[in-house]
């Protein structure tokens, strides 16, 4: 799984492995470790618990929340990806953005795209 963050954007990008993953244990998670005790964790959870796309932070987890319907129909269809905004009191909304992570359009040395989906503008342009 992929994660970008920009000021207030997330966005995770997962992989077809992952997304079968998700379908049957309905949770995703990865890492990103600073040392032998220091790390992040970052999951993805589709739950019937939530309305929308939600995230939080919390003892150095990070956890976006996907209502169930919304995932279940996200995984079986060509749709690419679920997005969403949650309020953050004074300072406006952060946008939640979960895609399917497709190939690039061009190779790239040393990576592995095998376990990605299909770009669906193969043969249209280039990254």
């Amino acid at each position: 799984m992929k994660l970008r963050i920009r000021g207030d954007s997330i966005r995770l990008r997962i992989t077809q492995p992952e997304l079968a993953k998700m379908q049957s244990s309905n949770e995703v998670s990865d890492a990103i470790h600073f040392g032998t005790d220091s790390k992040v964790v970052y999951s993805l959870l589709a739950t019937s618990d939530v309305a929308s796309p939600e995230a939080r932070f919390d003892s150095g987890t990070f956890l976006v929340r996907l209502p169930q319907s919304t995932f279940d129909h996200w995984a079986n269809s060509d749709e690419i990806s679920i997005h969403g905004e949650q309020s953050i009191a004074d300072t406006g909304n952060l946008s939640i953005l979960v895609e399917k992570d497709f190939t690039c359009l061009q190779p790239r040395e040393g990576e592995d795209d095998s376990e990605m989906f299909a770009n669906p503008d193969a043969g249209k342009a280039e990254c």
